[in-house]
Parts: C-alpha cells; structure tokens; sequence
C-alpha cells in the first residue's frame, strides 16, 4: 500500500477501516492487487492447475458445483472459488459464483457459530461434572475421615474390654494365700497348770491371734542400669512413669499393647527387656498372654498393674523387691 501511494503508509483506526482499504485499492491494477494475486496464485497451486484442464462453461460449473456439494474443508471451496474467477472462462460463470459463495459462507459462519456454542456448552458440561466430582470425592474423604475416627475409638474400647477380661483372669487365676495357724503365745507366768490347760494341738485356741502382716519393704525393686518395658497404660500414665523409671536410673521403654504398635513386635522388645510393667487394664488379651508367658518361662521380674497410677507402681515395685529377695 505504501508504494500503490508513493510513500510511507501507516495504518490507522479500526481494523475494518484498514480492510475497507485495501479491498479498496484491490479494485484496480496497482502493486497491491498485484502482490495479492501472486499470493493466492502460489496459495491455490494444486486447484488452478486442476480447472486450468476444463475447457467449456458448463464443465467449469460442474467443477464449483462438485466443490460446494463435497463440503469440503474450509480451506478447499475459496480456491476452487479462486481457480474459476481466474480461468479464461471466469467472467461468464462470476455472477453466479460469487452469489452461491456468499451463501455457502454465511451457512459456514452459521455452523462455525453453533459449532462454538455446542464447543462450550460441552466444556460447561465437563466443568460442571468436575465440580460434582470433586465435591463428591470431598464428601467421602470425609465420611472416610469420620469412619476412620470411629473405627479408633472402637479399637480403643475393644482393648479396654481385652485389657479388662485379662486383669480380671489375672485375679482368678491368682492362688488364696494358706490361712495362718493361730498359735497360743506362751508367757512366762505360765506355769504347768496352764500349759496342762492348753487345748490338745489338733484344735486351735480361741485366744489366739492372727499375726501382724509382714511390712512392705521400704527398698524398691532395683532398676538401675535395667531395662525396663512398660506394656500398656494410657499416654499420661505412661509418661509418670517413664519419668519415675528414669529417676531411679532404668532405661524406660513402652509399647501400647496391641492397641496401634503390632503385638508381634512386642516379643523382641520383652527379650531385651530386664523388668517388665504390664499394665493389665490397657492392653489386648493377646499381648496380655504374650507377657505372661514370657515373663514366667525367662524369670522376667513382672510388675502387674490393675489401673493406671504412680502410687500403685512404686508399691508393686516394692513387692517385687520383697519377693525378690524371699527365700525360695
């Protein structure tokens, strides 16, 4: 455009004032005309060659016709469009072409328009389809999470109850200490008489008395340099007792009983273990048995707990330090 006007063009305001323009300056022979046919010439090669062969009017109608009934692509009517007006017969055929190809242009906007509404309904469709999916997924992460909740809160009561069927199997299974023999206290004073007064020795004496229960020993089981397994008890008995433990100069260790560690892990921390504290209220049946056994074949001192509390463990540790040192 700049030189069909002898000298710099620039080009101003709308788009369609720019088009008007150089469809303007196409109407004539200039450089831009010019330009423009080469490049559609070089552009629809393969079609001018092809109507280039026909000879005759009606042949070269045959010809836009076959191309407007193929519905071909886009691309292939504007040059078999371009091949006609350009033959040597064009100008007989133009007015015809040129109407039936504003036709077939306003009905290929016409689908490309509904083509793009079905394009975004069906994207609106899939968008929509996402949201709902991703709200379901949130819904059943949800309910997932709530299952999941309950089904610990079930595990926890089931070994509860475990936990309670053992310490109440503990107590069954425990042997009735032998009832004392009450004994006649001989005093001094008493002379023969008295002792001729004595009931025979299979009966037992009316005034006698029950001796005093041994004291509790003051020393406790000593944990120094040991070991010492803590199975069951809840999290802040737990943590009283590691505290104790380590006090009195132990190594403390814990496992929960079953109730989330696995009960088949439990085994080697009782090999390692010098003392074990078996919380008998707060662990499964199986781990509660593992323990038993374990402690009774190996001589593992065992300190058994019914409830959880720091008191109750420093009077089982002095237990098991009497019965430490009982003669056997």
């Amino acid at each position: 455009m700049g030189r069909l006007h002898k000298g710099r063009c620039l080009l101003r305001g709308r788009d369609a004032d720019v088009l008007y323009s150089a469809v303007h300056a196409l109407a004539t022979r200039n450089p831009l005309s010019e330009a423009m046919h080469k490049q559609l010439d070089a552009k629809h090669a393969p079609a001018l060659r092809n109507v280039t062969a026909v000879k005759d009017e009606t042949a070269l109608r045959a010809t836009w016709a076959c191309a407007l009934a193929e519905d071909s692509p886009p691309a292939g009517v504007p040059a078999v469009l371009w091949a006609v007006l350009t033959h040597a017969l064009g100008e007989t055929v133009q007015s015809d072409l040129l109407y039936e190809a504003r036709a077939w242009a306003f009905a290929h906007a016409r689908r490309s328009v509904v083509l793009t509404m079905a394009q975004q309904q069906t994207a609106a469709k899939d968008q929509q389809t996402r949201r709902h999916a991703e709200d379901l997924q949130s819904r059943l992460t949800a309910q997932h999470r709530r299952s999941a909740a309950m089904l610990r809160q079930a595990q926890l009561e089931i070994a509860r109850l475990q936990g309670e069927v053992a310490r109440l199997q503990l107590g069954a299974q425990a042997t009735v200490a032998p009832a004392p023999v009450h004994r006649r206290v001989e005093r001094p004073e008493d002379g023969p008489r008295a002792r001729a007064s004595d009931p025979a020795p299979d009966r037992m004496s009316v005034e006698a008395t029950a001796p005093a229960p041994a004291a509790m020993p003051s020393a406790q089981l000593a944990v120094a340099g040991q070991r010492v397994l803590c199975v069951g008890g809840i999290q802040h008995a737990v943590a009283r007792y590691r505290g104790r433990i380590e006090k009195l100069g132990g190594r403390f260790e814990h496992h929960d009983g079953g109730i989330e560690d696995s009960a088949h892990s439990l085994d080697a921390r009782l090999g390692r273990a010098d003392v074990v504290i078996c919380q008998a209220g707060c662990i499964n049946h199986e781990a509660y048995h593992r323990v038993k056994r374990h402690c009774d074949r190996t001589g593992t001192p065992c300190v058994y707990l019914d409830r959880p509390s720091l008191s109750r463990l420093d009077r089982a540790l002095a237990l098991a330090k009497g019965a430490e040192h009982a003669p056997g």
